[in-house]
């Protein structure tokens, strides 16, 4: 099983106030979005912030199948 990814995340740029808040140890998830209207294997990576888990941006498409 694959622990580490490395990569670009798409929507960033719509999540700069949640981003300015994490921090290097900050956990993170993907979940699976499958009802999407954009992308039906869209992957949205979230952060556990202080207000808890919180949406930075999404595995870009293509590299989320």
């Amino acid at each position: 099983m694959k622990t580490s990814y490395y990569t670009k995340l798409a929507g960033v740029s719509f999540r700069q106030e949640a981003v300015a808040k994490m921090k290097d140890n900050n956990p993170l998830r993907c979940v699976a979005e499958p009802d999407n209207e954009y992308d039906k294997y869209a992957v949205k990576v979230e952060a556990l912030l202080d207000e808890g888990w919180t949406h930075i941006g999404y595995i870009a498409k293509g590299k989320n199948v």
